[in-house]
């Protein structure tokens, strides 16, 4: 995290709580304490109240102020070689892929990852993923299709679908720009369970869907995994019939299984704001489940009002309300085979 970024300035980023929290109390101000800050079930939190002191006892000595210096020479280190290789490789322009794809496998592979990584954008991909698109590059793997899925790269919308449900009876009149096809959806979901049946070899996973929006991935989900499975499903509400989150969670039907000691798989359809996800991730690690990791179908960019460590994701979205496959509006389209930009009226 940098002190000074464009717009955003952290003035007292390199300042202790504990300093900061004598300063307002010297000069009389009010002190507002974020909970979250102390929310064990955040990675975080639990690194820097529990891990820290500890390894500051076995050291001997305050490791916080030696992390910090480190972080700030690692961050000058990272900001200079982010900028050689955005210098060594500028990323997609041009029609000349082949041209393209041998300046950037031509690249020593640190920069070379970094150049791709920047590329790609966000959610940040992961290192296996850097290397599969790298190996394809330099030839030595196979695309599956001939317009290849990149992790983090927006989907745009594109014209209303041609596709129409068999039945006439159902107005489709509300539904707006493709976001992602059929074939897009069954090739990504294929490539997300060849993923986790790697991942999970040895240890199969609990896969607990969000209600209602998830049963339709899930159930495709389930069958790309070349493991045995066990399922759960938990029933939460932040929308109501509305096409904006409240932000309130609501429980509608709760776990059925103990997680205790299991590999647990939390399977959603669409994340936004994050504040659901974030709130059944706290809850079920009480549980002291042996692994938790999330596989999400959509991430809307740039909605996110939480720290989120999504482990699979199946396509980052503009931010805009869709539908299809398992996602509705009022109960209606979760069963257009594609996911759409909803272009009708807010449900009431």
């Amino acid at each position: 995290m940098a002190a000074c970024r464009g717009t955003v300035v952290r003035p007292l980023l390199d300042a202790r709580r504990a300093d900061t929290r004598a300063l307002c109390a010297a000069l009389g101000l009010p002190v507002f304490d974020d909970p979250m800050n102390d929310d064990r079930a955040f990675r975080r939190v639990a690194i820097r109240h529990d891990v820290l002191p500890y390894l500051s006892a076995l050291a001997e000595r305050d490791l916080v102020p030696v992390l910090a210096r480190q972080a700030a020479i690692l961050r000058s280190d990272s900001e200079f070689l982010d900028d050689l290789a955005a210098r060594a490789w500028p990323g997609g322009e041009g029609d000349d892929h082949e041209a393209r794809a041998a300046a950037l496998v031509a690249l020593p592979l640190p920069l070379a990852r970094r150049a791709l990584r920047q590329w790609l954008g966000a959610p940040p991909p992961s290192l296996a993923e850097i290397d599969r698109v790298l190996a394809v590059a330099s030839g030595d793997a196979r695309r599956d299709r001939a317009r290849p899925w990149a992790r983090g790269a927006s989907i745009s919308r594109t014209a209303r679908p041609d596709r129409r449900l068999a039945s006439p009876s159902v107005d489709l009149s509300a539904i707006g720009g493709m976001v992602v096809d059929e074939d897009e959806l069954q090739t990504r979901i294929r490539e997300l369970g060849k993923e986790i049946t790697a991942d999970y070899e040895g240890r199969p996973p609990l896969l607990v869907g969000v209600l209602k929006g998830a049963f339709v991935f899930m159930s495709d989900l389930s069958r790309a995994i070349d493991l045995p499975v066990e399922f759960d499903f938990m029933a939460v509400s932040s929308y109501g019939s509305a096409t904006r989150s409240s932000g309130v969670v609501r429980i509608l039907k709760d776990l059925d299984l103990d997680l205790t000691d299991r590999h647990v798989l939390i399977v959603e359809d669409i994340v936004d704001s994050g504040l659901t996800l974030a709130y059944l991730r706290r809850t079920w690690l009480h549980a002291v489940p042996a692994s938790m990791e999330v596989c999400a179908l959509l991430v809307k960019e740039g909605l996110q009002r939480v720290e989120l460590d999504l482990k699979y994701v199946g396509f980052t979205i503009p931010p805009t309300f869709v539908v299809g496959y398992g996602l509705d509006v009022g109960e209606r389209f979760r069963n257009l085979p594609y996911i759409a930009e909803y272009a009708g009226p807010e449900a009431v």
